[in-house]
């Protein structure tokens, strides 16, 4: 399976002068927690709910007061659409990201792979679930924990009715 097989394609985005008050506007309406950032037809950037929310808070200005440029991550972990999955949650688990940007070569935005994503493919039988528990588990451990990742085999006890 590959990346353009989950990923949500043309997903919105900002540019790095739109405001925050913008870029949260469209984070509401849209339902969506990160926006990509584009400029010049190329993902400069990554911003989340939390990312414009933190902004406000430590500047003390008023989201319409700041630029999507100071809240924005501007290191940015992609993946290509032909990419295998398995690529593309080594990277999130390697990166600490719930979602992907997907990009051309040129780095074009064509879409995000976020964990709701493949969460879903799990569900359906696509994806096996032991490697996204893996990768979720991965992706919310402390950044300050730097021993290795050891998992625990985990029994699922189904509810009778």
């Amino acid at each position: 399976m590959r990346v353009r097989d989950l990923m949500t394609p043309d997903p919105w985005s900002c540019a790095p002068t739109d405001s925050l008050a913008a870029a949260a506007r469209l984070l509401w309406d849209r339902d969506v927690g990160v926006l990509p950032v584009v400029e010049g037809g190329v993902v400069v950037g990554m911003l989340t709910d939390r990312d414009a929310c933190m902004a406000a808070y430590t500047q003390g200005r008023p989201l319409a007061e700041l630029p999507v440029r100071s809240a924005m991550s501007r290191e940015v972990h992609a993946a290509r659409p032909d990419d295998s999955i398995a690529s593309a949650m080594f990277t999130m688990r390697e990166q600490q990201v719930r979602r992907l940007p997907v990009v051309d070569e040129a780095g074009g935005l064509q879409g995000v792979l976020s964990v709701g994503d493949l969460t879903g493919a799990a569900v359906v039988g696509d994806l096996d679930p032991g490697e996204l528990i893996d990768t979720l588990a991965a992706i919310g451990r402390s950044r300050s924990d730097l021993r290795p990742l050891q998992l625990v085999p985990v029994r699922v006890r189904h509810r009778s009715a």
